[in-house]
């Protein structure tokens, strides 16, 4: 679970377990989801394990400076990463975009997401009940624009 701090946690503090327990059961809805800022960091750390740098994977105006910079993050993602502050989150999406630059690494993504959101376990509530997920899929040599691949996706992770 999540570190909570400040006046979230000061007002979790506040209730009662009977409290936390109700506010856990209630169904929630997640209206603005993008898929790649919701890839839980397990998914993330899995997919840099599993990549190998192509340079066919990169966008054709990619520039060396960012080649090299995207490479050095995925290396510290392989290595561990530690989230801590927001600025730290945001300078992982180029290079999470270049982990979810083919077909099976987005439905990895697409799948750990929807697992992560929807779950019931049996013992636990779903952390929503009704998800927009939302994305802009990159052009990528393996991903042709408008491919209908978020859809293919879609239909292959309920299926699971």
């Amino acid at each position: 679970m999540s570190q909570i701090a400040g006046a979230a946690a000061a007002a979790l503090t506040s209730l009662q377990a009977d409290d936390v327990d109700f506010l856990c059961s209630l169904p929630k809805a997640e209206l603005h989801a993008h898929l790649n800022g919701s890839i839980p960091i397990n998914t993330v750390l899995e997919l840099a394990q599993q990549y190998s740098p192509s340079i066919a994977q990169l966008p054709s105006d990619a520039q060396t400076a960012e080649k090299n910079a995207i490479a050095e993050t995925i290396q510290q993602l392989k290595s561990g990463v530690s989230l801590n502050e927001i600025s730290d989150f945001f300078s992982l999406f180029p290079a999470i975009y270049a982990l979810t630059s083919t077909p099976q690494a987005l439905q990895t993504a697409t799948c750990a997401v929807l697992r992560w959101f929807l779950k019931d376990d049996g013992t636990t509530s779903p952390q929503c009940t009704y998800l927009e997920l939302r994305t802009t899929p990159r052009e990528t040599p393996e991903v042709p624009r408008y491919s209908g691949l978020p859809d293919r996706l879609s239909r292959s992770s309920h299926e699971r």
